[in-house]
C-alpha cells in the first residue's frame, strides 16, 4: 500500500508539474482573454466590448497622460456588455489600496442591450457563459479559467499558432488580417449583414444593463477619475444602431446626469479612419483614437469642465 500511494504521488506530482508548465508557456497569440486574467490588480482600466479591446491602445493612452498602469480590460459583445457580470470581474480586478486610477469606459447600443430571450432576466444573460465561472481574474497561471473555460486539448496551448490575432501584455488585442480594399469590402459586408440580419431582429435596449452601466460607473469612482466614451465605426454599422436603438443620446443623458461623468461621442470620426471590418478600428486608426483620448482627457481636467 505504501508504494502504491508513492507511485500514485509521484504520478500526480508529474502530472501537475506538466500542467502546470503549459499554463507558464502559453501563447499569447491562442487565448484570446486569458492573459487578462492572470495579470495582477489594476489601477487604471479600459472597459468595453471588443470594439475597446481592439480599438484602445493603453501604450499609446500611457505615453498621452503620461502614466504607465493603463490595463485593457475589455472582452467582446457577448462576454462584457453592462451587467452584474462584467462588475463583478471589474471588482475583482481593481486596485482598491489606490485612489488615483483612469477608467475609461466605452458604450454603444448593444452593451446596453439584450437578446429578446434574456432582456432583463439576470439569471439568463449571454455572459453567464464565461463570467459564471470566474472566480479569480489575478491569478497566474490561472489554472481555474482554463479547465472551465478553454475548448479544445491543453497541447494547442503550447503548439497551436494563431497569426489572426496577439494579446499583448496591457490587455490590448491585436488583430492581424489582411488590409487591400478587397479584403477590407468583403468583411464589412459580412459584419454589416449579420449585424443586420442576426443582431438587430433579436436584440433590444435593457434597463437592466442600463442601470449596471451607471452602478459600474459609481463604482469606478471610488478608485479614480472615469470617463465615458462611443468610439466610431463605420458609417453603415452607425446606421444599423440607429435602427436598434433611435434615441440612444437620451440613454447616455440619463447615465451622465445620474453618474456625473464625462461623456466624448467619438463617431464624428466614423469617415476618417479605416476599420477592419466596419465593427473594429484598424490598429493605425486605434492609435489614433487613443491618442484623442488622451488628449480629451487632458482637457477636461485643464478646464475643470
Amino acid at each position: 500500500m505504501k508504494k502504491f500511494l508513492i507511485r500514485a504521488a509521484l504520478f500526480l506530482a508529474i502530472i501537475f508539474t506538466m500542467f502546470f508548465l503549459i499554463f507558464l508557456a502559453i501563447d499569447k497569440s491562442i487565448e484570446a482573454y486569458y492573459l487578462r486574467f492572470t495579470t495582477p490588480k489594476q489601477t487604471s482600466l479600459v472597459l468595453g466590448t471588443s470594439r475597446a479591446a481592439q480599438g484602445i491602445q493603453p501604450e499609446v493612452l500611457n505615453k498621452t497622460l503620461g502614466r504607465n498602469d493603463i490595463f485593457n480590460y475589455s472582452f467582446t459583445i457577448d462576454i462584457s456588455p453592462f451587467g452584474p457580470n462584467y462588475l463583478k470581474i471589474i471588482e475583482k480586478k481593481i486596485d482598491t489600496t489606490k485612489r488615483d486610477g483612469i477608467f475609461i469606459v466605452t458604450i454603444d447600443p448593444w452593451s446596453i442591450s439584450s437578446r429578446l430571450d434574456e432582456l432583463n432576466d439576470v439569471k439568463k444573460f449571454r455572459e453567464l457563459s464565461l463570467h459564471g465561472h470566474i472566480n479569480y481574474v489575478n491569478m497566474n497561471p490561472n489554472i481555474f479559467y482554463l479547465l472551465l473555460n478553454y475548448e479544445g486539448p491543453f497541447f494547442n496551448l503550447l503548439f497551436k499558432k494563431n497569426s489572426y490575432s496577439y494579446l499583448h501584455n496591457d490587455g490590448w488585442l491585436e488583430i492581424k488580417v489582411p488590409m487591400d480594399s478587397n479584403s477590407i469590402e468583403y468583411r464589412l459586408n459580412d459584419k454589416i449583414k449579420t449585424y443586420r440580419e442576426k443582431n438587430l431582429p433579436n436584440f433590444k435596449y435593457s434597463e437592466i444593463r442600463l442601470e449596471y452601466a451607471i452602478k459600474t460607473i459609481h463604482h469606478l469612482k471610488k478608485y479614480g477619475e472615469v470617463y465615458l466614451f462611443r468610439l466610431p465605426i463605420h458609417p453603415l454599422m452607425l446606421e444599423v444602431e440607429n435602427q436598434l436603438m433611435p434615441d440612444f443620446d437620451s440613454k447616455v443623458a440619463k447615465i451622465k446626469s445620474e453618474s456625473n461623468v464625462d461623456y466624448y461621442d467619438m463617431t464624428d470620426l466614423n469617415s476618417k479612419l479605416i476599420f477592419v471590418d466596419g465593427n473594429h478600428l484598424y490598429k493605425t486608426s486605434g492609435k489614433i483614437v487613443s491618442a484623442k483620448i488622451g488628449e480629451y482627457i487632458l482637457m477636461k481636467r485643464s478646464t475643470g469642465n
